[in-house]
């Protein structure tokens, strides 16, 4: 909002249209949490058509539902002089100065508009964008990435683009048999965390992980740590069951939301000691070692 200068009052006008327009057509509404540490958890909320309600079970599932024993754990962290987070999410919602849909940010009041887009990823990130700014408001640095332990060694925070490989190597369990038998892997997450710089620890904001589908084959074990999937197909087997079928072969970008259970996990841990940094491009080696930073 704070950079829409002139045209503040063009795309407030559409904002409070489509608001209206969503009004007239039945909806729902999902409380949940974000942050899984008792320094950090936010309440947030999502607020849809009903005919998103796939979306709006993903988000539920992807971060902290508002019941037991979550929503005690939030009675109990340390109160944030913040407003909720607030995502309002119109699929349907069309316009033809932007066809590719629209989204507008207020990151003083927490609030997120998401216009015309379908896709539960635009939810997930629009809700992390909000937790990420009140983190920085607290002190903290906000991370897209992935970190983990390895035995008792100070946690390696990954960091790359979509589809550089962040998420394969914090979910490493051996590194392709490269560690000790005693080097045990706890993974915190793979995508999003918070580092507080004043207490020295980093907290996890989901507590479910958000991965591709395009490796995972037919009967691939990982399929029972799945909570939800997204682009895939179906098909029924001759016995009646419904399985599902991956590998992008319905669509592009197959997605799960799966348990972290499927390894060691924590929710929090030290702030990272070690930086990995994943890059595509040729500007530097592919292996590099920083020994100073001076």
């Amino acid at each position: 909002v704070r950079e829409m200068g002139k045209d503040k009052d063009k795309y407030l006008g559409l904002l409070g249209e489509a608001i209206y327009n969503f009004n007239r057509r039945p909806g729902l509404w999902l409380e949940g949490t974000v942050g899984l540490h008792p320094d950090f958890i936010v309440k947030a909320h999502l607020l849809s058509p009903e005919t998103d309600a796939k979306n709006m079970l993903d988000w539920g599932i992807n971060f902290s539902p508002w019941m037991k024993p979550w929503s005690d754990l939030y009675k109990e962290s340390r109160m944030l002089d913040e407003p909720d987070i607030l995502v309002f999410a119109d699929p349907e919602w069309l316009h033809p100065d932007f066809p590719n849909g629209l989204v507008i940010i207020d990151e003083a009041q927490n609030c997120i508009a998401i216009l015309g887009l379908r896709y539960f990823g635009e939810r997930k990130k629009g809700t992390l964008t909000l937790a990420w700014t009140i983190g920085v408001r607290q002190n903290m640095v906000a991370c897209h990435g992935g970190i983990k332990k390895i035995g008792n060694k100070p946690p390696i925070a990954v960091f790359g683009l979509s589809g550089s490989g962040k998420s394969s190597i914090t979910n490493s369990l051996d590194h392709e048999g490269t560690l000790k038998k005693n080097e045990k892997v706890t993974v915190i997450h793979d995508d999003a965390f918070l580092i507080d710089l004043e207490n020295n620890f980093t907290i996890a904001l989901e507590p479910s992980l958000f991965d591709k589908t395009d490796a995972v084959t037919f009967d691939d074990p990982i399929i029972k740590y799945f909570y939800s999937a997204q682009n895939v197909g179906t098909t029924i087997l001759p016995d009646g069951k419904r399985k599902i079928v991956c590998e992008d072969i319905r669509n592009d970008n197959g997605r799960c939301i799966k348990s972290r259970g499927m390894f060691n996990h924590a929710d929090f841990c030290e702030r990272p000691g070690k930086v990995i940094w994943l890059q595509k491009d040729t500007s530097l080696p592919p292996i590099c070692k920083i020994n100073s930073v001076s």
